[in-house]
């Protein structure tokens, strides 16, 4: 602060008073002055010292005063040059930087200038080192299960880069997506390490995952073969294999299952044959009956009373299952997808706090669904059939077919009564003329229904143009 005298205030230039000129070499003889009683007084009297500013009357001089025409010394808080200026903006900038990274006073972070849109003001960002890591859902695993692994860059500034995954059991297509994420199958015991490594801007960041897989449970899926119409109802069997290394198609039992379903595929020829020859000429094939698998072991196990299981049914596409969470081995199917590969396959899982945990997976069992072969049937006969009687002519499938799964639309004849049951019309022929029936196309009329119903995949066989039976010879009776 400025010193508290009379010298302390400071006047403009043009308002400054004018000072008596004086003459420092004889003091004795500048003019005297008067004061306000009249009387004249000398100027190097006590009361005024040579170059100080006049003092007040009977106030001594102060020693080493500050003469009037000496400029007021700055202040010591305030930098007095521009040098000392930057030199403490320096200081209290390092001060700042040093406050930001509390745990690690002695090594600053990096300063990197800000890029971002900042107006009239100046901005700095402080960008910490990238922590790279990679994440697995789970890393004790069982043969059959799955683990979804994520890998993550925290702190990272460009995202411009590639990224690498490398390891066993990983998923091909994610693998070549080169995505953040992947997925990890465990096919077989071991220790498995996974890595993903990021390269972008001449740097690479790299985090790896160590996942443990032990031997899980194994079984087989039995009840269903290679080939399959649309339309069939089968019941599954799932039989666990109780000792590592033991063969299940060892057992009398399942062995007895391939003999029958050797008898199923000698049926599906004999179907395929007649598909191809019209119907004067085709076979009667013999349908053996079905084994019930339930006779493989003991009928309707409760797997959770004996073994702790809970048994899910799955199919990609997905079918219509009875029930698809059971408790014991066994459940039936509807195979209501047309398709040249259809995976079926069930997986074993344990309630662990209120949550089930796959503990086992069978084996997938690929299956083609082949379409069912159609004919009509008329009720009379053709040989039968009188002018003016009506006739039912309907559609059997062969093997038989739900009508539910089934959309039947009629084109000939225009003349027609559709009847409420699906898949049946009524004519009435009106002369002995042969009879014109438009033969049904049940190919197109699968995948329409599929498309509308299902939206899952039909069958990639091109459709058969419809066309036209033989004639039937209507006789008039009298």
């Amino acid at each position: 602060m400025f010193s508290p005298t009379p010298c302390s205030r400071i006047w403009p230039r043009w308002k400054r008073p004018r000072r008596p000129s004086t003459t420092p070499s004889s003091p004795s003889k500048r003019p005297s002055r008067r004061n306000a009683t009249g009387s004249t007084t000398n100027p190097t009297s006590s009361t005024s010292a040579p170059g100080n500013c006049a003092l007040k009357p009977g106030k001594p001089p102060a020693q080493n005063a500050r003469p009037c025409s000496a400029k007021p010394k700055r202040s010591a808080t305030k930098p007095a040059s521009s040098a000392s200026r930057r030199r403490w903006s320096a200081k209290f900038t390092e001060y700042a930087k040093r406050a930001l990274n509390l745990n690690h006073p002695d090594k600053p972070p990096t300063v990197a200038a800000y890029d971002g849109y900042c107006t009239n003001e100046a901005a700095i960002k402080v960008f910490e080192a990238p922590k790279p890591s990679l994440r697995a859902s789970a890393t004790k695993l069982r043969t059959g299960e799955l683990a979804e692994l994520q890998f993550k860059i925290d702190n990272l500034r460009s995202w411009k880069g590639k990224i690498t995954w490398t390891g066993e059991g990983l998923d091909p297509e994610q693998t070549k997506e080169a995505s953040w994420s992947n997925t990890f199958k465990a096919d077989k015991e071991g220790q498995y390490t996974i890595t993903a490594n990021f390269s972008g801007d001449g740097q690479d960041h790299s985090a790896s995952v160590t996942l443990s897989v032990s031997g899980g449970v194994t079984g087989r899926l039995y009840g269903l073969g290679d080939r399959e119409y649309f339309g069939a109802t089968r019941k599954l069997k799932l039989m666990l294999q109780t000792t590592p290394g033991q063969n299940l198609d060892d057992d009398p039992c399942i062995q007895r299952y391939r003999r029958n379903l050797e008898e199923q595929q000698a049926l599906d020829a004999c179907l395929q044959a007649n598909r191809k020859l019209p119907e004067a000429k085709r076979k009667d094939c013999k349908v053996p009956p079905r084994f019930d698998l339930n006779e493989c072991g003991v009928s309707g196990t409760n797997l959770v009373g004996a073994t702790g299981y809970h048994i899910l049914w799955n199919a990609s596409p997905n079918l219509k299952f009875k029930a698809r969470e059971t408790e014991i081995d066994n459940t039936e199917v509807t195979l209501d997808r047309m398709t040249d590969n259809l995976p079926v396959w069930a997986e074993l899982r344990t309630k662990q706090g209120g949550f089930y945990e796959t503990v086992g997976r069978t084996e997938n069992h690929d299956l083609e669904v082949i379409p069912p072969t159609f004919r009509f049937k008329y009720n009379p006969s053709p040989a039968e059939a009188v002018v003016g009687k009506p006739i039912q002519v309907s559609i059997v499938a062969e093997p038989a077919v739900s009508d539910e799964l089934i959309d039947y639309r009629w084109v000939e004849p225009v003349d027609r009564k559709e009847l409420p049951e699906k898949g049946v019309i009524e004519i009435i022929p009106k002369d002995s003329a042969p009879l014109e029936t438009a033969r049904h196309r049940p190919r197109a009329a699968l995948r329409r229904h599929h498309r509308r119903c299902h939206q899952g995949p039909v069958h990639p066989r091109p459709v058969q143009r419809a066309h036209r039976i033989p004639r039937p010879q209507i006789r008039r009776l009298g």
